[in-house]
């Protein structure tokens, strides 16, 4: 793995890619601004999709890439309907972990009928759930990162 910048930030880093079992991402879009690359998680259901989504501000050039060698700003785990528009991306199974650090716990910080945001015991990171329902207490205000990451509607930013 290439170093991007402080200790803290590295082993945030880890802690995700070592989570996703460090899939193959695709990159699916790039401006001045931002890359964004993307890979598929397979659903149960048939009528959703499922995506780990990734946000960097700088430029890639390769089409594929390790998630370890992604600098990114946010790591979104999303899941859309069937008849939405996503690019066409590679299929990633993991296992999910169960080590403790992925049982940190995140507190509630803001929310409203759209989104919920927390703070967590992992510093550097804030951990946004996103509302289906568009009800104001759909979420707890507690919760560990595993279980934001499981909804499959979360998004993490670093700070």
């Amino acid at each position: 793995m290439t170093t991007f910048f402080s200790p803290l930030q590295e082993n945030l880093y880890q802690i995700f890619y070592n989570y996703y079992d460090d899939p193959i991402m695709t990159r699916i879009s790039t401006s001045e601004k931002e890359t964004v690359f993307a890979v598929e998680i397979p659903s149960l259901l048939l009528s959703e999709r499922r995506f780990l989504i990734l946000n960097s501000h700088r430029k890639y050039h390769h089409e594929k890439v390790s998630m370890s060698s992604i600098f990114w700003h946010s790591l979104q785990v999303r899941t859309v309907g069937t008849t939405t528009n996503f690019p066409k991306v590679d299929k990633h199974t993991f296992s999910v972990k169960r080590e403790p650090i992925y049982y940190t716990k995140i507190y509630i910080k803001e929310r409203s009928e759209d989104i919920s945001t927390y703070s967590s015991d992992l510093n550097g990171i804030h951990v946004s759930l996103l509302h289906t329902k568009k009800l104001k207490f759909e979420y707890p205000n507690e919760g560990t990162l595993i279980s934001a990451l499981e909804t499959y509607q979360t998004i993490v930013q670093m700070i």
